[in-house]
């Protein structure tokens, strides 16, 4: 589902209005017609985690247009269907996307009735793969204000917990290379760099945001 120069022609003007208006005519239309669905990507972090330090926002400064990305993990026969395409025509599939059906836990929002968002721990396992590919901050800014937001405590233990599963250990690893080993500190800097907010945190900071990971075992 594509659709262009949404704000020139509803009258918005502001891009992130004109993205969430058609967030809401989309999952209106899917919660009315029984579709099971869960939302993921850049609106999670925007809707539920945005307060503290805020959020680019989930488009990329550009000629604006304004796209859905349908997954459906509960049909892996599927998949290279969603996976397909080149270029710019790409799924953000990821194998981590399982988990966002596998564990529930859903969250809900106000201004959004009758759709679902993915628990904190699932989310982060769907970004952590994306924290590691260069060029793209913002997945690694994601996790962090996502985990910015929690009890640390609390989300250590529930992400141990987690750790029997593949999924999560490799969503760990990721993590944990991405941090300790390569560019997401700078990464997450550069996008408080564009934000010019008042309450950036030292690097330091921003490293303490990930101990609730594991240093994975030499392999």
């Amino acid at each position: 589902m594509v659709i262009e120069d949404l704000t020139n022609d509803a009258g918005y003007t502001m891009e992130s209005d004109a993205a969430f208006a058609l967030l809401t005519d989309v999952t209106t239309t899917l919660v009315g017609s029984g579709v099971d669905f869960v939302i993921v990507g850049g609106w999670v972090p925007v809707l539920f985690h945005a307060q503290k330090f805020g959020h680019p926002g989930t488009y990329a400064g550009e000629q604006l247009v304004f796209h859905v990305d349908f997954l459906n993990e509960r049909n892996p026969g599927e998949e290279l269907n969603l996976i397909g395409g080149s270029g710019k025509i790409k799924s953000i599939y990821t194998p981590a996307m399982e988990a966002v059906f596998k564990y529930a836990g859903y969250r809900t929002h106000p201004k959004l009735d009758g759709a679902r968002f993915p628990s904190v721990e699932t989310f982060i396992a769907t970004k952590a793969m994306a924290a590691r590919v260069k060029k793209r901050n913002r997945d690694a800014f994601d996790v962090f204000v996502t985990v910015a937001d929690q009890d640390t405590s609390a989300l250590r233990s529930r992400w141990r917990e987690l750790m029997a599963d593949g999924l999560f250990r490799d969503a760990n690893e990721a993590l944990w290379e991405a941090v300790h080993n390569e560019d997401a500190l700078e990464k997450i800097g550069a996008v408080f760099d564009d934000l010019s907010t008042t309450s950036r945190p030292s690097e330091d900071e921003i490293r303490t945001i990930f101990d609730f990971l594991l240093e994975p075992h030499p392999k």
